[in-house]
């Protein structure tokens, strides 16, 4: 796919922002905008939410829940994962890679901001990165929402080539071959419901009811390895629910922070 780019800025939801550029991996930077509010709730003073985009995606993607974010009093850092945006590179490696961007992203957080509880939300691609980030980077947020998660990268390629009317077998076995031997790692054993049993803070799954991509059977599977919650955004498919069910999606995750100390 061609290479994602941003063609928003949190200006144009009405915010200002700060971009930041941080390092990564060897040479390779990450590009971040910081989204601060004017508190009034010293609680909400505490709360940074850390965004991460799907494929095929730039940060910019994220501004719809990073509004929502903003309303509920959340100050926002949203990341351009490598290969995307402002980032450095080209490729993508469907979260495994991009969780040691989660990494970098959430020191980089602490550091600076290092009084402010910390939730991760992650879309899609973003999902895997962060339960990756989890069990497998030393990654320690204080909650974390994941929204149309998938739970094997062979199932995730597998569903897409149903969804075009092609046979998954033998062509997502191959595909998922051919991005191990071209990216260094095994794309089989990928699979972000093993890592989320790792998962020790307060998790809430978001699920469109219409989403063909990330189905039911795909969402529970994650949510039951990881305990963790799972609401429904109705007619939502493949999408963040705040673009199109913003007033369902606000009230859903208000009542979930609430219930968890947000």
């Amino acid at each position: 796919i061609q290479r994602p780019e941003n063609a928003r800025t949190p200006a144009e939801i009405g915010y200002s922002y700060a971009t930041y550029t941080i390092t990564v991996g060897v040479g390779e930077v990450l590009a971040l905008w910081h989204v601060p509010i004017e508190h009034t709730d010293s609680a909400r003073r505490r709360s940074l939410a850390l965004l991460f985009h799907g494929h095929g995606a730039s940060k910019d993607n994220l501004l719809p829940v990073a509004r929502e974010l903003l309303a509920l009093g959340f100050d926002v850092l949203l990341t351009d994962f490598r290969g995307s945006g402002g980032s450095s590179g080209h490729d993508v490696t469907i979260g495994y890679r991009e969780a040691e961007d989660v990494r970098a992203v959430f020191e980089f957080a602490r550091q600076k901001w290092p009084q402010q509880k910390t939730l991760l939300y992650g879309f899609s691609m973003g999902t895997a990165a962060i339960l990756r980030a989890i069990a497998h980077k030393g990654v320690s947020p204080d909650a974390i929402v994941l929204e149309a998660p998938f739970d094997r990268l062979r199932n995730a390629v597998a569903v897409r080539f149903r969804v075009i009317g092609v046979p998954d077998w033998p062509a997502a076995n191959l595909m998922i071959l051919w991005g191990s031997l071209q990216f260094g790692y095994n794309g089989f054993a990928h699979n972000p419901v093993e890592d989320a049993t790792s998962l020790r803070c307060p998790a809430l799954i978001l699920h469109g009811d219409a989403d063909i991509v990330a189905p039911g059977d795909m969402v529970n599977a994650v949510a039951e390895a990881g305990g963790a919650q799972v609401k429904i955004i109705h007619g939502v498919g493949h999408m963040p629910g705040a673009w199109s069910a913003a007033a369902e999606w606000r009230a859903t995750l208000a009542a979930w922070l609430s219930e968890h100390g947000f």
